[in-house]
């Protein structure tokens, strides 16, 4: 199972005529015992596996489980001179069964790149990438072990996949993803290896995010995302940030990502302040945008946020109002989501307190757009709103902080939730604004009240309806 699942790599190994019928010697029961109790290393661990599989007491049967072309090419190889080198494997894969010369140009690029961007995390040992090029359909999670096959080469630190390649729904269930990374731990906690998927000709989720109009030059950008938040977490491991709720591995780039596609998108990319989100690097001649990786790194905590909110504030896409930041909800009028030609229309806008503070408690909205075609977001409805179904296309959190740096001090807490709903097809049928007020304030309060709301650790204290107010949208649609 290990071993088709990708999860263990067994090294070419020759197997003796041994019948198989000795059983299996103690020392590989006491490994296996060891190795469970994390007292051996995964290597250890697979030098016995090899053993039973040379001696025959292991038969592993020999299946292609990825369909592969004629050849798989060697393009680029660092020239290092060290026995215990920072390895990367990068493959370019190409849907045809031999690759052309500019494909193995194009694997050339990607694995100088990547040698360039992994190489800015400082290590004892020096980086050495290999690139290939070769044939792969998809990605799945049997593409590791099929790979390591192919190129005949030791288990590398870093694994990067590039190209015109999706990773299939065994892997990743985004669709709209245009790079993804995967950890496989040792007991130890080390990702031996980081995978990595780069797809460089996708079209990256959400309306309002713009592409490069070349395909290696978004290839090239994304590659050097997704190294960033690789070599943020091998630095710092799961650090977290606070400000935005989420593990810094992943907000130092998520922030520099947004800041970067305002610059891009309102042409400003030589503003003092852009400039300090992205460098250009020169390959094989020519130069392309890679994100500044060590800036995200080294200053996700505050200058990199500050730099974002300036840059808001210059293409005046935020909020008119000192403190207060606005969330805008896109929709693509022509076109698709996960392709370059697009028209999007503005559907709604939210204009929310942004980080104010009372006392030593700093309060935040979390907002975000959620995605229409998650069916966990439609459901049929309903009685109180008259429609045929809803769809929920927004979502916030508020969150507490108390930011005391003496004395007693308590965790984040969450105190409300917002969101909002598309209704399809009303028919109103008679029913007052006022009546579905009174529904709405009776199911809250049922749902407040409801014996398996503490579960979750809240506590309904006090639940009185504070407004009620009825809107007019842009499009002059009732709210």
């Amino acid at each position: 199972y290990l071993i088709k699942e990708g999860i263990m790599v067994i090294p070419p190994t020759e197997t003796s005529e041994s019948s198989g019928s000795e059983g299996i010697p103690t020392w590989i029961k006491n490994n296996a015992g060891w190795w469970a109790d994390g007292q051996i290393d995964d290597g250890s661990f697979v030098s016995g596996i090899q053993w039973l599989v040379s001696n025959g007491i292991i038969v592993v049967e020999q299946k292609e489980s990825v369909s592969s072309g004629s050849a798989t090419e060697l393009v680029y190889q660092t020239k290092v001179v060290s026995k215990k080198p920072h390895t990367v494997a990068v493959i370019y894969s190409t849907q045809n069964d031999t690759c052309s010369a500019d494909e193995k140009e194009k694997a050339k690029a990607y694995g100088i790149m990547a040698e360039y961007l992994v190489s800015k995390n400082s290590r004892s040992n020096p980086t050495q990438v290999t690139a290939y090029c070769m044939k792969l359909d998809e990605i799945t999670v049997r593409t590791f072990a099929f790979v390591m096959k192919q190129i005949e080469t030791q288990m590398p630190n870093l694994l990067i996949y590039v190209g015109g390649i999706e990773a299939d729904l065994e892997t990743y269930d985004d669709e709209g993803s245009v790079w993804w990374r995967s950890c496989n731990k040792t007991s130890g906690g080390a990702c031996i290896p980081n995978q990595i998927i780069v797809c460089d000709n996708c079209k990256r989720w959400g309306v309002h995010m713009p592409d490069f109009e070349d395909v290696i030059d978004n290839g090239m950008w994304r590659l050097s995302a997704v190294i960033g938040g690789t070599n943020f977490y091998e630095a710092f491991g799961d650090r977290w940030d606070d400000e935005a709720y989420n593990y810094a591995s992943r907000t130092s780039i998520s922030e520099n990502q947004d800041a970067f596609d305002l610059c891009h998108e309102f042409d400003i990319l030589e503003n003092k302040f852009c400039s300090k989100l992205y460098e250009e690097v020169t390959v094989l001649g020519e130069t392309y945008l890679v994100m500044d990786i060590n800036y995200a790194k080294n200053n996700w905590r505050d200058k990199q946020k500050e730099v974002g909110k300036e840059i808001v504030k210059l293409v005046g896409t935020g909020s008119k109002f000192e403190g207060f930041s606005k969330f805008t909800l896109r929709e693509v009028v022509e076109g698709s989501e996960h392709t370059l030609d697009i028209e999007v229309n503005d559907v709604l806008t939210i204009e929310y307190p942004d980080d104010w503070e009372q006392d030593y408690y700093r309060y935040d909205w979390s907002i975000w757009n959620t995605t229409a075609t998650d069916p966990d977001n439609t459901l049929e409805c309903c009685h109180v709103f008259q429609a045929d179904s809803a769809t929920k296309r927004v979502g916030a959190n508020l969150w507490k902080d108390d930011t005391r740096e003496t004395g007693p001090q308590y965790p984040w807490q969450y105190l409300a939730s917002m969101s909002i709903w598309f209704l399809d097809n009303v028919h109103y049928g008679g029913t007052t604004d006022e009546e579905r007020f009174d529904a709405l304030e009776d199911s809250e309060r049922k749902f407040c009240s409801n014996a398996t709301y503490g579960k979750s650790q809240y506590i309904c204290r006090d639940f009185k309806v504070l407004e009620k107010t009825i809107y007019a949208t842009d499009e002059g649609r009732k709210a």
